[in-house]
Parts: C-alpha cells; structure tokens; sequence
C-alpha cells in the first residue's frame, strides 16, 4: 500500500513541476508584438525630445510596423512555439519514466517498510537534468533583461530578410540609415545605393547616399557625390542637406562667395528648432571672416545676437596695440569665452572659436581640455563631433 502512496506523491511532484512550464509557454504569445510597440513608443520619445531627425523617425516607425506586420514573425513565432511544446512534451515523457522507472525499481530492489540492507550514499541517484530556460534563452534575456533585441542583432535580422526580400527599398533605406549612425559608412553606402537602384525618386536617400560618399572621400565632394546631391536637390529644392553639400562644393572648387551666398539663403529658410542650424551658422561665421565679409546684417536676428566671441578680426584689431596689452586683451576674451562654454556647453560654434583661440595662443594642453569637454558635450553627435576634430586639426593661423 505504500508505495501505491509514493507512486502518487511523486506523480503530483512531477505535475507541479510540469505546469510552470507549459503556462509559461502559453504566456509569451503576445511579447513579440508587445516589444515592436515599445519600440515604436521609444521612437515617439526620441523625436519628440529632438534626438533623431524627423525622416529619420518616420523611417524608424515604417520598419518597425513592417516587422510588426511581416508574415516572417509569425512563422518565427509559430516554429518558437513548437520548439516549446516539443521540449513540453519531452520532459513530460522524462518524468513519466522517472516515476514509473522509479516504482519498477523499488519493487525489485527493496520492500516498502523495510530498510536496505546496505545504504546507499547520498547523490548516488541522479534525479534528471535540472528544469532550466534554454541556453539561447538565457543569452537573450541576459544581453538584454527587458526583451529587446540588441542593435547588432535586429540588424542582422533586417539584413537576413533583405537577403529574403531583395527589393524592400524600405528595408534597404533603414540599413542605410543606421549603418551610418553605427559608423560604418561603406556600408550605408552600399544600402543607400542598393535602394536607390531599386527607387530613385525619394530625395532624402539621395542626399544621404551623397552624404556617405563624402565621407568616404573624406570630406571631399566627389562628382558622384555631387550628382547624388543636384538629384535629391530637384525632387525636394528645400533639401537642407543637399542644400549645404552642394554650397560646401562650390568653396572647394574656388567659389566660397557663392557658397556663402547659398548657406545664407539656407539660414534664412530656417527654423529656431532645426538642429543643423547651429552648424550652418558656424560655417557661415568662419568662411565670412575668412573673406573678411561682414554678413552680420544678412543673418537672422537670433543669429546676430548668438555671434559674439573673438574672432580672426578682433585679433587684427588688437594688433595695433602694445604687445602686453594686446596679449592680455586676448586672454581676456578667451577666458571669458571659457567660462561661457562651462556655464552653456551646448554651443558647438562656442566651443569652436575658444578651440581655435586657444591653438592661436599656442596653449596645447587647454585646447586638448577645451576639445576634451566640447567632445563631452556633444557625446552623440557624429557631425559635432567631426567639426570639432576639425578645429583642432586646423593648423593655427595668427
């Protein structure tokens, strides 16, 4: 009778452990679905608070729904499923043995009331493996706790259905796009022309595929770069981008009256919010002291007022007094500008001219502190960030 009893417990032991499992299953139905829409609502944050450009959101938003949508995730979903109802049913059919093989044994080996006539040390009979989450499971929640795929891999998974699904222009776009925002330019170019060739008619591809071959170039405005851009230029004339490039391709090619003819006009097309226009700002400033043009009256008014500093036509004013004096005006003037990029260290434009002043004065280690903080600030800011590199490199001028 008792091991009738025993047979019993250890069936209903082996049921408690079974449940969890199959209703842990059934539970993960709807995260797939439940991830893409976290990441659509993390998109939403992101541009509201200005970090990502509004095409580049929409592109965001379009894959993310196109995932969310894609008859491939169903049919992942499905063959997930199945893997857990095969592993289901596997440890189902472990613990059947178990217990049946358990009470065969007992019956042979020993009688129930009386002890064994030679103990048995303790661990000597395994129970089974442990009842654990599989080891890609693991991985998966311990790379990320909250379900979301890394980058790396929903890049991978993206390029796994281009492969699949070679004229998903949309797909080919979002590859581009964040192949660039990872840093790897050849490889946004790739993408960019891969959907270019598939639809030539969506203008932001085009300038960023002009914008990749830049890079590439470094910095050097190819003609097929150039192309890219008149092209992009014609099915949207108020391309920002394209805008900036192409007048970037005139001063390279000798003509920086025109091209700050064409950055002026683009400033005064421009938004307060528009997040290049700090930059365009910045170059319209530097090329105009560069010709020794004063654009001061041509410029928005917020423009003017956000403007001072020292610059290469303060210097030359300062020439013309002593030496002492001369030297302590300067220093006064970057230090003050100093002090303004400790208390406002969002100033790109700011951070470049004290960057500047401070290799003019020969002041090595307070330029590398000054290039140290701006680069602080501007953490992920690709384009920032290459500006800044840029004033450091440039060779300091008196």
């Amino acid at each position: 009778m008792l091991w009738i009893l025993l047979t019993v417990l250890m069936v209903a032991a082996a049921l408690l452990i079974v449940r969890p499992i199959f209703l842990r299953g059934q539970q993960t139905a709807g995260s797939k679905d439940s991830v893409y829409l976290s990441q659509l609502k993390e998109v939403e944050r992101e541009e509201t608070l200005g970090l990502i450009p509004a095409e580049d959101a929409q592109l965001a938003r379009l894959e993310i729904k196109r995932r969310l949508a894609n008859t491939d995730v169903e049919q992942i979903h499905n063959e997930e499923t199945n893997m857990r109802r095969s592993d289901q049913f596997t440890l189902v059919g472990i613990v059947a043995v178990m217990v049946l093989g358990s009470g065969i044994l007992y019956s042979i080996v020993g009688s129930p009331g009386v002890p064994a006539s030679t103990p048995k040390p303790a661990g000597s009979m395994m129970a089974g493996p442990p009842l654990t989450r599989s080891p890609q499971q693991s991985a998966m929640t311990q790379a990320n706790p909250n379900g979301v795929a890394p980058v790396d891999e929903l890049l991978t998974r993206l390029e796994d259905r281009l492969s699949l699904n070679p004229d998903d222009v949309e797909g080919w776009r979002m590859l581009g796009w964040s192949r660039f925002r990872m840093g790897d330019v050849e490889g946004a170019r790739q993408a960019y022309k891969r959907a270019i060739d598939l639809d030539a008619s969506d203008p932001n591809t085009l300038s960023a595929y002009g914008e990749a071959l830049i890079r590439l170039g470094g910095g050097r405005i190819s003609d097929e770069a150039a192309d890219a851009l008149k092209q992009a230029l014609a099915l949207n004339p108020t391309d920002p981008r394209a805008r900036f490039l192409l007048g970037l391709k005139k001063q390279q090619d000798g003509a920086p009256e025109a091209a700050l003819e064409d950055w002026i006009t683009l400033l005064a097309s421009s938004s307060p919010g528009d997040e290049w226009r700090d930059d365009v700002r910045t170059r319209i400033l530097e090329l105009a002291d560069k010709l020794s043009t004063d654009v001061t009256a041509r410029l928005p008014a917020d423009v003017q007022a956000a403007a001072p500093g020292p610059s290469a036509t303060d210097v030359a004013a300062a020439a013309q007094m002593p030496e002492a004096e001369r030297q302590a005006m300067i220093e006064g003037m970057v230090s003050r500008l100093d002090q303004k990029m400790r208390d406002n260290p969002d100033d790109l434009e700011g951070w470049i001219r004290l960057i500047r002043a401070r290799k003019v004065l020969g002041q090595a280690d307070l330029t590398q502190d000054a290039l140290s903080r701006a680069k602080a600030a501007f953490s992920g800011d690709a384009s920032a960030l290459q500006q800044l590199d840029e004033a450091a490199n440039t060779p300091a001028t008196d």
